[in-house]
C-alpha cells in the first residue's frame, strides 16, 4: 500500500511541475520583467526609507520651535468631550478638550480637536506668539500620503516597464 502511496504521489508531483513549466512558458516574458522590477523597486525603496526615516521627520515649524525652546506641557482640564455633528453631507465626529498650560508666568487656554481621545498632558510649541500654540500628534495625512505614495510606487514602476515592454 505504501508504494502505492508513493506512486500517486509522484505523478502528483510530476502533474504539478509539469502544469507550472507549461503555465511559465505561456506568461509572456513582459510580466516577469514587470515582477523584477517590482521587486527592485521595493528593495531600493527600502533602502531609501533606512537612510531617510520619514516617520521619524518632524515638520519643520515643530523643529523651529524646538530649536527656539518654546515647548510647553498642556494639562487637560476635566474630560473630553466627543461631538458627533450630522451634516446634509456628510457626519464629523471629533473629540474636544480644553488645556492650561503656562508661559513666562502667564496662563494661557488651548482647545484640542482631533480624532482621537485627548491625553491628560500634551505636548504644544509656538514660534513667537505663546498664545497661538499647536501639537505634533503622529498618524496625520501627511504620514497616510507617503505610506500610500510608497507602497504604490513600486506597483506603478512594474506596470510601466509591462507597458513599455509592449504590454501583456
Amino acid at each position: 500500500m505504501n508504494t502505492y502511496l508513493n506512486m500517486f504521489i509522484d505523478e502528483a508531483d510530476k502533474e504539478f511541475w509539469m502544469m507550472a513549466k507549461e503555465h511559465f512558458l505561456q506568461t509572456p516574458p513582459q510580466v516577469y520583467m514587470g515582477i523584477i522590477a517590482l521587486v527592485v523597486t521595493y528593495i531600493f525603496e527600502i533602502k531609501f526609507m533606512r537612510k531617510h526615516g520619514w516617520k521619524d521627520r518632524k515638520p519643520k515649524r515643530v523643529q523651529k520651535a524646538e530649536k527656539l525652546g518654546h515647548i510647553v506641557r498642556g494639562e487637560r482640564v476635566g474630560d473630553g468631550t466627543y461631538f458627533e455633528d450630522v451634516g446634509e453631507v456628510s457626519e464629523k465626529k471629533y473629540w474636544r478638550a480644553n488645556y492650561v498650560y503656562e508661559v513666562g508666568g502667564k496662563t494661557y487656554t488651548y482647545s484640542y480637536r482631533g480624532g482621537a481621545y485627548p491625553p491628560e498632558t500634551l505636548t504644544l510649541y509656538y514660534i513667537s506668539n505663546p498664545r497661538r500654540v499647536f501639537h505634533n500628534m503622529r498618524g496625520s495625512l501627511l504620514n497616510f500620503i507617503h505610506a500610500a505614495i510608497y507602497t504604490l510606487f513600486p506597483w506603478v514602476v512594474a506596470i510601466c516597464v509591462i507597458q513599455l515592454l509592449g504590454g501583456v
